[in-house]
């Protein structure tokens, strides 16, 4: 491992994030030497673009980003110093598009749920005060949420058990997963956070001109494909002192809920 780049791939809510105040503060020193050693630090997440610029700009961080679960991978255009395909160019990013358009997964989301019989909340059809009890953002925050390019959000579903599993199997049906996260459901098309990472660790590793390391740290069976798609994958506790029921080879488990249990990464690792 000496001699390979190290690259950490983190989710964010309930990881480098506090799952109920999204506070990194006590993640800090762990950001500070990861930035000392120039160690990438990568935001792999259910977030939204602009909610990801909004941490990275906040903890001084320039590195590649995946939005919205592997929806989509955001490079700044000037990050690497060779050519790789990419599908959109806009804001200065190279972007890598794997999901669904927002507006065909609404459209099946819609269709699925009535042809079931339930009734669901999700961003799309709330307005933002709603989000903002919903999630404890406030209006500036639930709108960077709320900008969703390859995903949606679901908060509540509303039905019986049989109706709530026949719209599960009719969201398959569709190609689409809904996925646990932190707190509520991301409604998505096949792409997931492995696949993303699985390419940008092909992209470091040219840019290095060496393999890299790459490790991972979440929270949730949110975070199984981006586990499993890491060479060193760690997993932080809940706010209730569990880990979550994952299993994944070599997966090491860390004392302490989100950012505290992150901090602990950088002598897990060296």
């Amino acid at each position: 491992m000496v001699n390979r780049k190290t690259v950490l791939f983190t989710d964010l809510d309930g990881s480098l994030l506090d799952l109920n105040t999204y506070s990194f503060e006590k993640a800090r020193p762990a950001l500070n030497f990861f930035k000392s050693k120039k160690i990438p630090v990568i935001f792999c997440s259910a977030k939204t673009r602009d909610e990801q610029l909004y941490y990275q700009e906040k903890l001084g961080i320039d590195d590649p980003f995946i939005v919205e679960n592997g929806g989509a991978i955001y490079i700044r255009k000037d990050y690497f110093d060779f050519e790789y395909t990419h599908t959109a160019c806009r804001d200065g990013f190279y972007i890598i598009e794997l999901g669904y358009a927002v507006e065909k997964i609404i459209r099946d989301l819609e269709k699925t749920a009535e042809e079931a019989g339930i009734r669901f909340w999700s961003y799309s059809n709330l307005d933002l005060e709603a989000i903002s009890q919903a999630t404890g953002l406030d209006r500036k925050a639930a709108q960077r949420a709320r900008c969703r390019r390859y995903s949606e959000t679901v908060t509540r579903l509303f039905g019986d058990a049989h109706n709530i599993e026949t719209f599960f199997a009719g969201l398959a049906e569709k190609n689409l997963q809904c996925v646990p996260g932190g707190k509520f459901y991301s409604v998505m098309g096949p792409n997931d956070k492995g696949m993303a990472i699985k390419i940008l660790i092909d992209l470091l590793g040219r840019q290095a001109n060496s393999p890299v390391c790459s490790a991972g740290v979440g929270d949730s069976i949110n975070d199984l494909p981006m586990l499993s798609a890491v060479d060193r994958p760690f997993l932080v506790q809940k706010p209730n002192g569990h880990w979550e029921t994952i299993s994944v080879p070599g997966l090491e488990k860390i004392n302490g809920a989100g950012p505290e249990g992150w901090n602990q990464l950088p002598r897990k690792l060296f």
